[in-house]
């Protein structure tokens, strides 16, 4: 991930402050919610969900791209 990236990941730098803050202000009309981030449900973790899904696009168009290739 790139420089530019990384700063701003969710959980991390810029938008971590923007979400932080704005839960901050409106923390009393979400009170599960303002439990859950300081519980750290949202943290980042090693394993990415996107990167993930995005590794599976061209698993998952492999098979077909194969199979006619075969025919």
């Amino acid at each position: 991930m790139t420089d530019a990236g990384t700063r701003n990941a969710p959980g991390t730098g810029v938008v971590a402050q923007r979400r932080a803050h704005r839960l901050g202000v409106h923390a009393d009309r979400f009170p599960a919610l303002t439990r859950a981030l300081a519980e750290g449900a949202f943290a980042p973790t090693e394993d990415d969900p996107l990167s993930f899904g995005l590794t599976c696009v061209p698993d998952g168009a492999q098979g077909p791209v194969e199979s006619a290739a075969r025919a």
